[in-house]
């Protein structure tokens, strides 16, 4: 099994037409002209992700997630989040959707997440790419 590991740093947006909306518990802040820029990773990614699985990791907040989408065609397609109770009873049952990529996110807090992917990877990895966000 071949795969990537890259370490993601600091990733900030850049400027856009529209605006982004975040809602907080009581508080709603409109935050103008975001949007995602593509990060110095991407490339090499995007070339690794065509063999082999890839690893994202780096600190908390640096853009693990949202770098791991952008590889997606639809954000929610292969995007399959452990913390989400549904998405993580597809994972335990094997009910993958059906994407040419699947991103598992926070799947370290699954005990036997190293022999899952490997499983997944065995059956998959040549017809499916994979990009597993870790933590740090």
């Amino acid at each position: 099994m071949s795969m990537s590991f890259f370490k993601a740093s600091f990733l900030y947006p850049t400027l856009k037409k529209s605006p982004v909306i975040l809602t907080f518990i009581e508080k709603t802040c409109i935050i103008p002209f975001m949007k995602e820029k593509q990060r110095y990773l991407h490339s090499q990614i995007e070339k690794d992700l065509q063999r082999k699985m890839v690893f994202v990791a780096g600190p908390r907040q640096v853009g693990k997630t949202t770098l791991s989408k952008q590889f997606l065609l639809d954000a929610s397609s292969g995007y399959l989040n452990w913390d989400i109770p549904l998405h993580r009873e597809a994972i335990l049952k094997h009910e993958l959707p059906d994407s040419s990529l699947w991103v598992f996110d926070e799947i370290h807090k699954y005990r036997d997440w190293r022999n899952y992917l490997k499983g997944v990877y065995d059956q998959y990895g040549k017809e499916r790419a994979i990009c597993y966000r870790d933590w740090e």
